[in-house]
């Protein structure tokens, strides 16, 4: 495992693209564990939160 003391915060920051990747893992997983409990998901929009709340399968949107 490496020690992350021995890598500066810019040099573990460059890997935006990995970042980036995780964190959209990450939403995913967390808007389809919303979704499996029928829950809904807080999200921003135009300044204010927003509920949004689960779509039944029928409704769900293919994935890209």
């Amino acid at each position: 495992m490496t020690d992350i003391k021995k890598h500066p915060l810019a040099e573990r920051l460059s890997n935006c693209t990995r970042i980036d990747a995780l964190i959209r893992r990450a939403m995913r997983e967390a808007v389809s564990e919303h979704r499996r409990a029928g829950r809904a998901v807080a999200t921003w929009e135009n300044g204010k939160v927003v509920l949004v709340a689960p779509q039944p399968p029928s409704a769900r949107r293919p994935k890209d």
